[in-house]
């Protein structure tokens, strides 16, 4: 829902998905993001529910729809993209991070970086290819050691001169 605070009378509106849902019957968790050009980005991670690792990504931009009804107002709503240009999503837990990837060597854009989304899961690391929905592990590891650390994200706040 969003709220229109801008008249004398407040007024809920709906903000809906462009699209029929995924189709995945699994859990998912939900991240809000501004992405490096300023527009306000929802994604989906959809997870197994039987072994805890993710299965894919959904990612929406906002979209304002003008309707030429002036009672009406703007229609906001969810468009699912396929191409984040150059930004690139860290996350992890509960936390969300959007960067230029030209901006750092080695970063691959559209892509989302993820880690584990419970401290209790181990081994859901990768990189998701938002184009092509494919995803590469984060790093080889094997499965059968007990001990790996998770990633943290680091952005620098110097820059290069």
């Amino acid at each position: 829902m969003s709220i229109n605070a801008n008249g004398s009378r407040q007024q809920l509106k709906p903000i809906v998905l462009d699209g029929p849902s995924p189709g995945i019957d699994d859990t998912s968790v939900a991240y809000l993001v501004k992405s490096c050009g300023g527009v306000l980005l929802y994604i989906r991670r959809y997870i197994c529910c039987v072994d805890d690792v993710t299965l894919t990504f959904k990612v929406y931009r906002m979209c304002r729809n003008s309707i030429n009804n002036k009672a009406k107002g703007n229609l906001l709503y969810w468009r699912e993209i396929k191409n984040m240009g150059d930004d690139a999503l860290f996350l992890g837990g509960r936390h969300l991070l959007c960067v230029k990837a030209s901006n750092f060597p080695g970063c691959k854009p559209n892509a989302i970086y993820f880690a584990p989304h419970y401290w209790e899961i181990k081994y859901d690391m990768g990189v998701f290819n938002l184009k092509d929905d494919s995803m590469t592990p984060l790093y080889p590891y094997d499965q059968s050691r007990t001990c790996i650390l998770r990633p943290v994200w680091v952005v620098p706040t110097y820059t290069w001169r």
